[in-house]
């Protein structure tokens, strides 16, 4: 989640990273391309030394920096034996120079501490390693503590966040088992009588189904079975599974490239996406923040329902439900849970073309638009006057 932050320096940096990306990172290089102290494009890379590997690390950098044109780049090596990071360190830095960039600030974290690299100015940076804040000393990462934000353990906990939950897949199992008669003879989701109604009506039921799925408030009960069913089966529609995504991370896909008719269903039907209400580019004002504060912890809860959603899915059905989280987590900026979620995606469903055309996209930091919601009168407006 983008939000407003008062990172005071590269400790704070370091400290807030970890939230940024949704887990602690080890053994690995992280590139955050920075816009004064905003941060842009973050990128995570394992430690190798393998000449091919390393090779493609050049192509990897290169283009999305010269789309993102940031100010400067950071890298943050973290290691466990001291030197390990250097040879992809060897690599990133002449590629980042490449693109034009040649503001770069390097920083190494061992062993709970940090330092930096090649700066011997003591009045920038410390001459010693130091340790990293802890999140009471840092006021960017306190806040997102007190909201209830905290990165899990490792990159296998991410995976774990996505993957299937038995205790959760059973009863759905059950209910699928109960209403696979009611779906047969449906193709692509759509009922079997093309009649505009019968599909409006089906259309109506699935976004219901997502109606409840985005339910972002605070008390918004758990999903049932029932509910993870319909959700999924909401989403052999590929109309409907667009719709929800534009509808998720406006900005990603224009509201005029889908049926004016289905347009209208989702405005009706879908509740206002409460994580997307912010707008960065706004003056940092009282209310500015408490709507970017409500706004993260909305995503929060979002995020952690779609996971939820996720778990309970039977393999051979997760690729439409996981590809859904991988496209609202990339809009967001978590490019390892998108990449989580897409790896599910298509191990189980290798030619789901979404998840195929969502993992290209993060393989070349391809990022998704983004704008904040508009109000769903002028969303009615703005399409009828087109």
């Amino acid at each position: 989640m983008t939000i407003r932050l008062r990172l005071r320096g590269d400790a704070d940096l370091l400290a807030f990273l970890p939230y940024h990306l949704g887990y602690h990172p080890t053994d690995s290089v992280v590139l955050v391309a920075m816009h004064g102290n905003r941060m842009g494009l973050t990128a995570r890379f394992d430690l190798t030394d393998d000449p091919v590997a390393m090779a493609r690390l050049t192509a990897e950098v290169a283009a999305p920096l010269a789309r993102e044109e940031p100010e400067g780049v950071v890298l943050v090596a973290y290691e466990d034996e001291p030197g390990s990071s250097d040879a992809v360190l060897g690599v990133l830095q002449p590629a980042i120079r490449d693109a034009g960039i040649e503001q770069i600030a390097v920083m190494v974290v061992r062993d709970g501490a940090w330092e930096a690299r090649h700066c011997t100015d003591p009045r920038c940076c410390a001459q010693e390693p130091q340790p990293i804040p802890s999140a009471a000393d840092s006021p960017a990462v306190a806040e997102l503590v007190g909201m209830g934000v905290s990165p899990l353990r490792t990159r296998a906990d991410l995976r774990a966040f996505v993957a299937l939950d038995p205790r959760a897949s059973a009863p759905v199992e059950q209910a699928l088992k109960a209403r696979s008669v009611a779906w047969a003879g449906e193709a692509f989701g759509l009922p079997p009588d093309p009649d505009p109604t019968a599909v409006t009506a089906h259309r109506m039921r699935a976004l219901h189904a997502w109606a409840t799925v985005l339910d972002s408030s605070e008390d918004a009960p758990d999903l049932t079975a029932e509910e993870v069913v319909a959700a999924v089966h909401a989403l052999r529609d590929v109309d409907v599974r667009d719709g929800v995504i534009a509808w998720m991370c406006p900005g990603s896909l224009p509201f005029e490239h889908l049926k004016p008719d289905l347009v209208d269903l989702l405005v009706t039907l879908l509740p206002v996406p409460v994580w997307a209400v912010h707008d960065q580019r706004s003056a940092e004002t009282p209310d500015a923040v408490a709507r970017d504060r409500e706004a993260l912890m909305a995503a929060r809860r979002l995020e952690q329902r779609l996971a939820a959603l996720c778990r309970a899915v039977p393999d051979r059905l997760c690729a439409g439900v996981l590809t859904v989280l991988a496209s609202y987590a990339w809009w967001e900026g978590s490019g390892a849970l998108a990449r989580e979620a897409v790896e599910r995606a298509l191990q189980h469903q290798p030619d789901y073309r979404l998840a195929v055309l969502t993992e290209k996209m993060i393989d070349f930091a391809v990022r998704p638009g983004r704008a904040p919601f508009q109000d769903p009168s002028t969303v009615r407006t703005h399409l009828s006057a087109g």
